[in-house]
């Protein structure tokens, strides 16, 4: 089932203080992160041009899904991958 911006997102506190958006998935791997964490408040995506700024942290959620549906557009990868869950890779292989 392909997500659209109607669904409701799935978020994760991020350790800056920001939201991890797990359904926003870029062709690296890198899942979305959004936050309200700047002197005036606003709502921006986090690895995004910090100029532009959302009315809410859905709004910013959806400015991110967007953005990476046409990288992915770009770059190939199939919706499947895109939907996919994140798995951190890192923490699942350690034997630590």
């Amino acid at each position: 089932m392909r997500r659209t911006t109607n669904d409701i997102h799935s978020y994760s506190p991020w350790r800056n203080g920001g939201w991890y958006v797990h359904d926003v998935r870029y062709p690296s791997g890198a899942i979305g992160c959004v936050s309200c964490n700047y002197e005036d408040k606003k709502w921006r995506i986090v690895c995004g041009d910090h100029d532009k700024t959302y009315p809410s942290r859905k709004a910013a959620a959806d400015a991110e899904m967007e953005l990476a549906r046409v990288e992915t557009n770009t770059t190939g990868m199939t919706t499947q991958e895109r939907n996919a869950p994140y798995r951190n890779t890192t923490t699942e292989n350690s034997h630590a």
